[in-house]
């Protein structure tokens, strides 16, 4: 496995954030009801979130974002209200990031290496992705780099 140091490094974010505290995995916990699946801990040990272009959040912050509507904790609290999932198959994923084609990014709960990428509410579909969390969201970032080299202007 690459370090976590050339993983960041490739992905070049525009920012990231320190990693949450033992708190902040406690408060996530308490308030998710459920822990977070391994891959997704892993990477939060290291990182506290990574901000791509354009202020795409390829990882969310884990409960403090820059206002209360953009944390990991509040997008799977929207996606549950009052406990029930929509759709239902979302309850058995963590949504961690977005991608630039406005898809979300997550992980599965019970299947803790699977990656999926959905567009709610406009589908309620989702597609597997290849690999795991880092994967995705370097692919995203790919696509995204790829979008803005045909949109430049030509010498």
């Amino acid at each position: 496995m690459e370090s976590e140091s050339d993983i960041l490094r490739a992905l070049n974010p525009e920012r990231t954030l320190p990693p949450p505290t033992e708190s902040d995995f406690a408060t996530a916990i308490e308030t998710l009801g459920y822990e977070l699946p391994p891959p997704l801990k892993e990477i939060y040990g290291f990182c506290g979130g990574i901000v791509g272009p354009t202020d795409t959040w390829y990882l969310l912050p884990l409960i403090d974002g820059p206002d209360e509507e953009t944390s990991l904790v509040s997008e799977n609290l929207f996606w549950r209200p009052d406990g029930d999932a929509i759709p239902e198959w979302i309850d058995d994923f963590v949504c961690f990031g977005f991608g630039t084609d406005q898809c979300n990014l997550a992980v599965g709960r019970k299947s803790p290496y699977t990656v999926i990428r959905y567009y709610l509410p406009d589908s309620g579909e989702y597609e597997k992705t290849d690999g795991g969390i880092f994967d995705a969201i370097q692919t995203d970032k790919g696509e995204f780099d790829e979008m803005v080299r045909h949109e430049q202007p030509k010498p």
